[in-house]
């Protein structure tokens, strides 16, 4: 349905018929993110809300993903550790206001159970992820968290077509580079709906 040029999207994000997959919620890669005061205020807001609605999540840990693999080669090591080194150049520097949001994400985001890992970056590649969303008997596939230019990028589009809805909270996701993080959620938005909390709420009632 169009509302004045718009798309109403708000059938797809019933909340008995969603999923929140939060992604990598780890210290470390909340620590080189760009966006943590951001992000830090989008989860409070967020979080009691998926309580609030009696919402389902999982909780799906990709850094372990790549196994090792017999035959890979040393010039294959050589170049993943290249691509490693030229994305971890984008890493910001740590302020003390970054040491607060740091622990706040520590204390009260941070995953360390409940958790489930990962075969591959992109989750829709793992069977038992894929078997594990499948007993929820979702229509839409909410993303959060790390990072958004790679593990949210890759598994947002994969749901869209394996013919899930998909969804991701921009503020509720980051990477380490404002760049990235904006041109990735640029490329998503012509794929699938990205949103901020704000927006999310406003759909499901509720007033920031």
């Amino acid at each position: 349905m169009s509302i004045g040029g718009q798309v109403d999207i708000s059938h797809i994000l019933e909340p008995e018929s969603c999923l929140f997959i939060n992604l990598n919620f780890h210290e470390d890669l909340f620590s080189k993110s760009f966006s943590k005061m951001e992000f830090i205020m989008a989860m409070d807001y967020l979080a009691p809300k998926i309580l609030d609605l009696h919402m389902k999540t999982i909780n799906v840990d990709t850094t372990h993903g790549k196994q090792p693999v017999a035959s890979r080669s040393k010039e294959r090591e050589r170049y993943e550790l290249i691509k490693l080194e030229r994305r971890e150049r984008l890493i910001p520097v740590i302020s003390e206001m970054d040491r607060q949001f740091i622990d706040r994400f520590s204390g009260e985001f941070a995953i360390r159970e409940n958790e489930i890992r990962s075969n591959s970056e992109d989750i829709m590649l793992d069977s038992r992820i894929i078997s594990e969303i499948e007993s929820h008997s979702p229509e839409t596939l909410i993303f959060t968290g790390f990072k958004t230019d790679y593990e949210v990028l890759a598994s947002s589009i994969s749901a869209e077509l394996m013919g899930y809805y998909s969804v991701v909270v921009s503020d509720a996701t980051s990477t380490y580079s404002e760049r990235l993080f904006f041109s990735s959620l640029e490329l998503m938005s012509q794929i699938i709906e990205v949103m901020d909390t704000r927006d999310l709420m406003k759909i499901w009632g509720y007033d920031q």
